[in-house]
């Protein structure tokens, strides 16, 4: 009897022992993970002047990387590509599209108008330095961050430094393509409902003007100059058909601009016969001159300099055509 007593406790205390080692090694539910490391600054937008402005970004920690860069603007402008320099062997930096960076290094961007470089000297800070901006409009710079759980994007605003300026603008006078149309400028509807004879006065080449356009071989955008920067601009001559260079200029930056000429005054008093109607319509003549310019642009702090080239055009009126009909 006693044997058997000691069995059922024996049997009674292995059933509690497993119940507790059961308690002992119940296992989280799946997913739920120790919190992500915070490693992004507090602030993500800075903003810097193009006159060679930098900053020295300081992260949390330095177990992170970058993932990406891109620029807020035009699409004609950032064309060129980065170069990417590690300062370690162990230090990569994949220059695939996006890139992924994930030790020390530098990395340049650089174009004609402006340069950035962003460089990780220490892996919990990140500097970036804007060379210059001579680009007519502000721009954003975007750089992505991530570790293992998060992702952040710290934006960079880059405003505008020093304008060029124009050193000197060439044409090719003796290579021009010159071609004549002609356009309807207006017309009169006359009466006359007197029992004499009236005169009605057409002021041709009232208010003339002249079309002008510098069209850029390129769509890259021109750099920033200071406004209402004048140059000098070509006109034909018919005495000598030839290009010249007068007196005239037009506003830089490129596009089309209208401005004013002064033509020999070309007035005629045309009769208008009693007790009738006539109509009197107006031609001008253009000349149209197409001729290739270089312009060479200069900045004054770096000492920088860049050509534009491309096709000066100028639209002018040359001479008229008058008609007249009577209406029964």
């Amino acid at each position: 009897m006693k044997h058997i007593l000691k069995l059922i406790l024996f049997l009674l205390a292995s059933i509690s022992f497993c119940q507790c080692n059961q308690d002992i090694f119940v296992e989280e539910p799946y997913g739920q993970d120790t919190p992500a490391e915070e490693f992004a600054p507090e602030i993500t937008e800075y903003t810097l002047n193009g006159e060679g402005d930098s900053i020295t970004i300081q992260f949390l920690s330095g177990k992170w990387e970058i993932s990406g860069f891109h620029f807020n603007a035009d699409e004609n402008m950032f064309r060129e590509k980065w170069e990417y320099i590690p300062y370690d062997e162990q230090d990569t930096i994949y220059t695939w599209e996006p890139i992924l960076w994930t030790g020390r290094g530098k990395g340049v961007y650089k174009d004609p108008f402006t340069q950035v470089t962003v460089e990780r000297e220490r892996y919990d800070e990140l500097k970036v330095k804007v060379e210059g901006n001579s680009y007519a409009v502000p721009y954003q710079f975007c750089i992505t961050t991530s570790n293992a759980s998060d992702l952040k994007t710290i934006y960079i605003n880059i405003l505008p430094g020093t304008p060029y300026q124009i050193d000197r603008v060439e044409y090719n006078l003796d290579a021009f393509y010159t071609s004549q149309s002609e356009e309807k400028r207006g017309g009169d509807y006359i009466t006359n409902h007197t029992s004499q004879p009236t005169s009605w006065q057409v002021d041709v080449f009232k208010n003339a003007y002249s079309l002008i356009e510098f069209e850029p071989d390129t769509d890259y955008p021109y750099p920033l100059t200071e406004p209402e920067t004048k140059l000098p601009i070509p006109y034909f001559n018919p005495e000598t058909n030839k290009l010249e260079i007068g007196n005239e200029e037009a506003n830089y930056p490129p596009g089309t601009q209208i401005i004013p000429v002064k033509l020999p005054d070309t007035i005629y008093n045309i009769t208008i016969p009693a007790n009738s109607k006539m109509t009197i319509q107006v031609y001008w003549i253009w000349n149209e001159i197409i001729t290739p310019y270089k312009i060479y642009f200069v900045q004054p702090k770096t000492g920088k300099r860049y050509e534009a080239e491309g096709m000066f055009r100028r639209l002018m009126p040359i001479d008229h055509r008058i008609t007249t009909s009577n209406i029964e």
